[in-house]
């Protein structure tokens, strides 16, 4: 098998709030549908889904289970870790960042047997203490998004202020990036000499295939343009070449799964590959010296923008206060501090169903409050 081709990577989280109903859903109308199609036409992908949410489906349809295990077993199918509920890293301390990741790898591990070796950072939000993090905790590959690797090779530029010399102004600006650099696998080299391969989806590819409900993937009566556009895409990689589609797994739905599953039977010449399948022995990985903090869409401004999310984070920040000086009354609790960092809470601004999470919250600072005044009377 040429060393060059596709690599596929679908995402999927529901908060703790959700329903039975709505993961039964998720479940009927995109996850298995989706895995179903991978295994009728024996074509391998990368399945990212939070260990909250596989979790509640061990829970609720043990086939969809049984589905993800033979599809394993059959190398058609490579489980990432995420963490544990999706989370906006820049805002949660370092001890929780690796809770989540432990939990995410331990229970994946102890379901299927794996302990998996590929990342998928939620909405590619990024942190540079995962460059040394991940490698530490077995994982060996990323999956980042095309603007990281822009922002890995700008130039910084600064000048002093002509009237005022005690300021400075420093600038990021961005050097050209051929779009064939996209679709080489990069090395990141820790100090402890570990290294993290790292994959960068190629949003291009991503916009014209599955984002949103405009890619070709959700037009069934286009099929041939969707046909020719694969044949030129995949025309243009050399060998050690591989384009990543890294999406959200709920773009595989009713209206998408008639062009999608064409799309898996019809290149049936194509190398589909997921991480682990690589042979990196027979291609040459470039390497990249620094992994800077990421996020992409300016996701900071959104979930920080507002009144409700900056108080809420003030909460949780009372909590980290109270795990670091009081460790044997909140540790019983941080897996529910986990369940508050979801993001559920900072993306609705004005939603009833967010109020779970500030009742929640109040009921821990509540508790562990009165447990302050004790020890304080004492």
């Amino acid at each position: 098998m040429s060393e060059k081709g596709l690599i596929m990577v679908w995402y999927y989280h529901l908060p703790s709030i959700s329903t039975n109903s709505e993961i039964k859903d998720l479940i009927r109308i995109s996850l298995k549908p989706l895995l179903s199609s991978h295994r009728k036409y024996s074509k391998p992908v990368t399945l990212a889904i939070t260990g909250s949410l596989l979790n509640r489906i061990t829970e609720i349809d043990h086939e969809t289970i049984s589905l993800i295990e033979s599809l394993i077993s059959k190398e058609l199918l490579e489980l990432a870790s995420t963490f544990y509920y999706e989370i906006f890293p820049p805002v949660v301390p370092y001890k929780f960042l690796k809770a989540h990741l432990e939990k995410d790898l331990s229970f994946k591990k102890e379901l299927f047997g794996i302990r998996p070796s590929t990342f998928y950072p939620p909405n590619f939000s990024w942190v540079s203490i995962l460059n040394e993090l991940l490698p530490d905790l077995g994982i060996k590959n990323v999956i980042l998004d095309e603007g990281h690797l822009k922002a890995c090779f700008k130039i910084q530029m600064w000048k002093w202020e002509v009237s005022r010399i005690d300021e400075m102004k420093s600038i990021l600006v961005d050097t050209y990036l051929d779009k064939k650099e996209l679709h080489r696998i990069y090395t990141y080299k820790t100090q402890g000499d570990k290294r993290l391969r790292l994959f960068f989806r190629d949003f291009e590819v991503v916009k014209n295939l599955s984002f949103g409900n405009s890619g070709l993937f959700h037009k069934p009566f286009e099929w041939d343009g969707l046909k020719n556009y694969v044949s030129q895409v995949f025309s243009q990689l050399k060998q050690g070449d591989f384009i990543t589609l890294a999406d959200d797994g709920d773009r595989i739905n009713p209206i998408s799964l008639f062009n999608y599953s064409n799309f898996l039977r019809y290149f049936d010449k194509t190398a589909f590959f997921t991480p682990s399948l690589i042979d990196y022995n027979q291609i040459h990985t470039h390497k990249i010296n620094y992994l800077p903090s990421y996020s992409i869409a300016s996701l900071r401004n959104f979930w920080l923008k507002d009144l409700d999310s900056i108080h809420y984070l003030n909460l949780l920040n009372e909590l980290y206060t109270l795990s670091i000086h009081r460790s044997e009354s909140i540790d019983p609790v941080i897996d529910e501090i986990m369940e508050l960092q979801d993001v559920y809470f900072l993306f609705w601004k004005t939603l009833g169903r967010k109020k779970y999470y500030m009742e929640k919250l109040y009921k821990i600072l509540k508790l562990h409050s009165l447990h302050r005044s004790v020890f304080e009377q004492h």
